[in-house]
């Protein structure tokens, strides 16, 4: 293969464990709102509530909305 192309391969292998890596962390946060979320229906004695409704009561809470 030409040097091009095993540098472009090498960026790509970078890129791809990067993406991998977050993809990780992503899923782990998931899965912490998740639970929290679980945590909050229960405590807040509420029937319907998702990571969107928490966030607006920390939004709430704080006065501010959360950066994205």
């Amino acid at each position: 293969m030409s040097d091009a192309v095993n540098s472009i391969l090498s960026d790509a292998r970078k890129a791809l464990v990067k993406r991998d890596r977050l993809a990780e962390q992503l899923r782990q946060a998931d899965m912490e709102l998740s639970n929290l979320t679980q945590r909050y229906r229960i405590e807040a004695k509420i029937w319907i509530t998702s990571p969107l409704m928490l966030r607006h009561a920390v939004e709430a809470r704080i006065g501010k909305k959360l950066a994205a």
